[in-house]
């Protein structure tokens, strides 16, 4: 008769052995994912953790899982970067790939984007796509390694081809302003609509644009506002700015100011600046709603606080609201 194991959850007939790490994870990785078994992210942490102290690298990732999500034990970046350091060591991909994270953020570690690259390159070369992504992405800003774009492109190139969303977006940007490819509105358009279908809010805000600016299709303010909506909708803060400028003019949605205000008042609640600009213009001049003009004052007080170097492109002119 086999042992049971209760720990205020489900019994499970097939115990591991306490000096068995494979059995060990694979028993917590029941748990995490509740594979035939009731779920339980505690009892998961538990096995897991005890597998991963043993250096089975599986279970040493999963580990950094649990500490970077706060999955069945307190949150902690620190930990998290720990065990997703011990794993790396080991040659674990996404080890690589969680480690690389940590030092770009800054969490659970002191910030070091080169340290990040390196990690970045590991994972790529084990064909990890997210690894792919980041990397392309320091390569396009030149943070932690020298700017060029021609490598992002490749970079992002291998991940989008590998399904990552992200990279798709950001190699459909790339084509449509020509930066390390040859401009090629056609594949721009095509790739950030790969990327709008599967969900991405960034590359759906960037759709949105193309559509209203004619940037590579045919102006169809329309459907800018559907693809806009649809980010705003995932809490996208642009998009739900550009939503807030479609209401505010009637282009490609009925013009309602009263919506438009809502639009950027989320929007600049979220950080948009250009929000921010044009709710404090709105209830300066009692567009969609009262004149208010402490209100105004206090939305342009936020964005005076940062670095001002005048009025962004789309931010509404002062003659457009009155």
């Amino acid at each position: 008769m086999a042992n049971k194991y209760n720990n205020g959850a489900s019994d499970f007939s097939v115990s591991p052995c306490p000096q068995d790490p494979k059995s060990q994870y694979e028993v917590g990785l029941r748990h995490f994912y509740g594979q035939g078994i009731r779920k339980d992210e505690k009892l998961s942490f538990f096995w897991l953790h005890k597998s991963a102290v043993q250096g089975f690298v599986e279970a040493q990732y999963h580990v950094g899982i649990c500490y970077d999500r706060g999955i069945g034990v307190r949150r902690s970046s620190s930990l998290a970067a720990k065990w997703y350091r011990r794993a790396a060591t080991q040659g674990h991909p996404l080890a690589l790939w969680g480690l690389g994270i940590c030092y770009e953020t800054g969490e659970g570690v002191h910030r070091n984007l080169r340290k990040a690259a390196e990690l970045y390159m590991k994972a790529a070369i084990k064909r990890v796509a997210n690894a792919q992504n980041r990397l392309g992405c320091l390569y396009e800003k030149g943070q932690g390694v020298r700017q060029d774009f021609k490598v992002a492109a490749e970079c992002y190139k291998r991940a989008a081809r590998r399904g990552e969303i992200n990279a798709q977006n950001n190699l459909g940007w790339l084509y449509l302003h020509g930066k390390g490819v040859k401009r090629d509105l056609r594949r721009g358009i095509a790739w950030l609509t790969k990327s709008a279908r599967a969900g991405n809010p960034d590359a759906q805000c960037n759709l949105g644009y193309c559509y209203g600016a004619g940037l590579g299709v045919k102006s169809n303010p329309t459907l800018g506002v559907y693809w806009n909506r649809k980010a705003a909708d995932r809490d996208d803060p642009v998009a739900q700015c550009n939503l807030g400028l479609a209401y505010l003019s009637g282009r490609g949605v009925h013009r309602d100011q009263k919506r438009a205000i809502s639009m950027f008042i989320k929007a600049a609640t979220n950080g948009d600046t250009e929000a921010r600009f044009n709710l404090a213009r709105c209830y300066w001049h009692g567009v969609g709603t009262k004149r208010n003009r402490n209100a105004a004052l206090r939305w342009a007080t936020r964005v005076l606080g940062i670095a001002f170097t005048g009025l962004p492109g789309n931010i509404l002119d002062a003659n457009s609201i009155v």
